[in-house]
């Protein structure tokens, strides 16, 4: 219990009301909430009451049955308690009905949803000066965070000076409800993946202990390690919330779990925890509220290559083009502005040499598994091409040049094409496809996730050479 004894308050009055509450053993606060004393002149002649009667609420009314009601002890006031801390009006609601507050003990943040819609309410009515809305915010703390819930149903029983313990009631639930639909508590982040994982869009709303979508509201989106940017080319957002949600485009920067802190700036509550007084809320001023949120990222992405041959069964004199066509692996898609380089190579050998799948062995490279086909005893590397590709879905006819190895991009383009001759004739011919990466730009090298390989023996891409049949 707070008391308002004036300015030339008597000490040895007040004195004696806190023997007298010792004697009734009564500790707890005789005021609820916000509740200001009024020392009877019988108990304490000398009282300046000026300073008493700006203060905001109803008196509760005195009672013969309830001990610490009765004219033995004070007169109280239902509203807001001084602010002895930082001076602010309007700011501090007692929270224990019955217990004499003394401003000692230790000051918390709350954090739960009740004490934010309460913080909001406070702060908002800190310049009211109505003594019904003050009353009724007393009340509305009482019924929501009164430690004695008994002690304030006493007093809600008894009543009130010149207002009707209804009208109170009323009007709090409506300053409660009222809260409960203007007050944040949560951010809400619901991801899209626009372009595999590389590209995609935070659908970021702040919402109400209902459910719903509040607008206005100070908020700040940062990406916290700098896996991802957004499309403003920052790694942070600043602004308001809407009531339809933000939607902020972003752009993976490697791969990995992209972490995201969202912030949303809100009255601040908070509560003095009193040892022997009575424990009082307060909020007079805002804070910033972090919620963390991840999703999976990745910069790259996995191309594919699809390749066939037209003819199956080839004659002397006869060409040996691949027709290629790219693809992603997934929902994947390929990425804007980055252009591959593939390359072909045909080999030609015997049916027991041909005609059977190469598998790729674990974490070998494209170059690594064209280099064991090279290997193979039995087998010839006779032509080579290349293809670029700036998107999923290209088809690239290939022409096939006479090639034994590795040949540069300028090198193929001089080089004959490549025919089946006559000693290539009676054996079977098979393509390998490509994408290195250390064949391409650095640049475009960043987005390739592993090499391409299109194995050896496809069905697709393998042919038999006939033998000319001599007349």
């Amino acid at each position: 219990m707070e008391t308002y004894l004036g300015k030339h308050t008597n000490f040895s009055c007040a004195n004696k009301l806190r023997n007298l509450m010792k004697q009734k053993n009564i500790r707890k606060m005789l005021a609820l909430f916000t509740s200001a004393v009024l020392v009877p002149s019988v108990l304490c002649s000398q009282i300046a009451m000026g300073s008493v009667d700006k203060l905001t609420g109803y008196y509760y009314k005195k009672s013969n049955t309830v001990e610490w009601l009765s004219e033995k002890i004070a007169r109280l006031r239902l509203g807001p308690v001084t602010d002895k801390w930082e001076g602010r009006k309007n700011s501090i609601f007692c929270m224990e009905s019955s217990v004499f507050i003394d401003y000692k003990g230790n000051i918390k943040q709350m954090n739960g949803e009740d004490y934010r819609i309460a913080a909001n309410i406070i702060k908002t009515h800190n310049n009211n000066d109505d003594d019904l809305t003050q009353a009724a915010l007393a009340f509305m703390i009482h019924n929501h965070f009164d430690i004695n819930q008994d002690r304030w149903k006493e007093a809600v029983e008894n009543g009130f000076v010149d207002v009707e313990t209804e009208t109170l009631r009323n009007k709090a639930d409506k300053l409660w409800q009222q809260g409960v639909k203007e007050t944040p508590v949560k951010a809400v982040l619901k991801n899209d993946y626009t372009k595999g994982k590389r590209i995609g869009v935070m659908h970021i709303s702040l919402q109400n202990s209902n459910g719903d979508s509040l607008g206005g509201v100070p908020i700040k989106v940062k990406s916290s390690n700098n896996l991802i940017k957004f499309a403003n080319g920052s790694e942070s957002f600043e602004g308001k919330s809407k009531k339809e949600g933000l939607d902020i485009t972003w752009n993976a920067l490697d791969a990995g779990n992209a972490r995201i802190e969202v912030s949303f700036n809100a009255p601040k509550a908070e509560r003095l925890f009193s040892p022997d007084g009575q424990d009082v809320i307060r909020s007079f001023e805002n804070t910033w509220y972090p919620q963390d949120f991840s999703f999976g990222v990745e910069k790259t992405f996995q191309p594919l290559l699809k390749s066939k041959i037209s003819k199956h069964e080839l004659r002397a004199g006869e060409q040996v083009d691949s027709t290629v066509t790219s693809s992603v692996a997934g929902n994947d898609s390929w990425p804007e502005n980055v252009r591959l380089r593939a390359q072909g190579y045909y080999f030609v050998g015997s049916a027991e040499d041909i005609l059977h799948i190469q598998q790729r062995n674990s974490g070998e490279s494209a170059k690594e598994y064209l280099n064991r086909m090279r290997s193979m005893p039995n087998l010839r590397q006779v032509a080579a091409a290349k293809a670029n590709f700036s998107n999923s879905g290209e088809t690239i006819t290939a022409v096939a040049k006479r090639a034994n190895g590795d040949i540069t991009s300028s090198d193929l383009d001089k080089a004959e094409a490549y025919k089946v001759n006559d000693l290539e004739a009676g054996l079977f011919g098979t393509w390998v496809w490509i994408i290195s990466r250390d064949s391409q730009n650095k640049s475009d090298r960043e987005f390739l996730k592993d090499d391409v390989v299109q194995l050896f023996g496809s069905t697709d891409t393998t042919a038999v050479h006939q033998a000319t049949v001599s007349s």
